[in-house]
């Protein structure tokens, strides 16, 4: 089993997180991934994690072919949250995407079971709020 240490450092040096917007049905999701060239630390984080490993072919063919582990929503929510700690690069962005996970789901709760409601504007506008802080952090 790999390491929360190690998962933490590889995701530091390696990983990106983002929120994802479907503009057809105005649903959002949390998304963390990991891309490199070795599959094997991939293949760990997955299993301890969740989510899926794909192989991707280089569209240049001077780079190498690459791997990508992701994560979508509650797998998300549980890697960031079990690393949190651990992380020195990505921990301001890693707890913005925690309180939006957390947020979409306080949501999510006050609605019937089985029920998806339409998401008011200042819903919208809000959920577009977190997508487009956690962008900006990418730039500072």
């Amino acid at each position: 089993m790999i390491s929360l240490e190690y998962a933490a450092g590889f995701f530091d040096g390696e990983g990106c997180i983002t929120i994802v917007r479907n503009k057809n049905s105005n649903s959002f999701a949390l998304n963390v991934g990991i891309n490199n060239t070795a599959y094997l630390p991939l293949k760990l984080i997955c299993d301890r994690f969740g989510g899926s490993v794909r192989f991707r072919k280089s569209v240049n063919p001077n780079w190498r072919p690459q791997w990508q582990w992701q994560a979508v929503c509650k797998n998300a929510y549980y890697f960031l949250s079990s690393i949190l700690p651990l992380l020195l690069i990505k921990k301001e962005e890693a707890k913005l995407a925690i309180e939006f996970y957390e947020y979409i789901q306080s949501n999510k709760e006050s609605q019937p079971a089985g029920c998806r409601k339409k998401l008011s504007d200042e819903e919208i506008e809000k959920r577009i709020w977190y997508k487009k802080t956690l962008s900006d952090m990418k730039r500072d």
